[in-house]
């Protein structure tokens, strides 16, 4: 899925006022996250680089049937930023299990690197 595809999904989805420059920083800060706090602490982390998002034409990290946390990370960012407590909480609390159905998948199919041998 491509930074613009999952855009335009949420804004059909929930029609907004934030600006596409905005909307990729944010998928931009999320895929970071993805990728230091899950791709790295895995060994076959190699044939996956991230340097962050700048066009719409961009794959995301994260593939299908994941994508929802793009979605729920939207929306939780737009709720947040339109000072909307209810909806931030309930759209953070489908982020978060989306999220974190993503990670027991990532760590289930894939090997995590050694941790080095700490002698004393």
């Amino acid at each position: 899925m491509t930074v613009g595809e999952i855009i335009a999904e949420v804004d059909d989805l929930k029609p907004n006022t934030f600006d596409v420059a905005m909307k990729i920083k944010w998928l931009s800060q999320l895929d970071g996250k993805v990728y230091n706090d899950v791709i790295c602490t895995h060994e076959d982390d190699e044939d996956t680089e991230y340097h962050g998002h700048e066009e719409v034409s961009e794959e995301l990290l994260v593939r299908d049937p994941y994508t929802d946390i793009y979605r729920y990370y939207l929306y939780a960012m737009m709720d947040y930023s339109n000072e909307e407590t209810e909806r931030y909480q309930n759209s953070m609390l489908m982020f978060n299990n989306a999220y974190q159905a993503f990670c027991n998948y990532y760590n289930r199919t894939h090997k995590p690197k050694a941790k080095p041998l700490v002698l004393f």
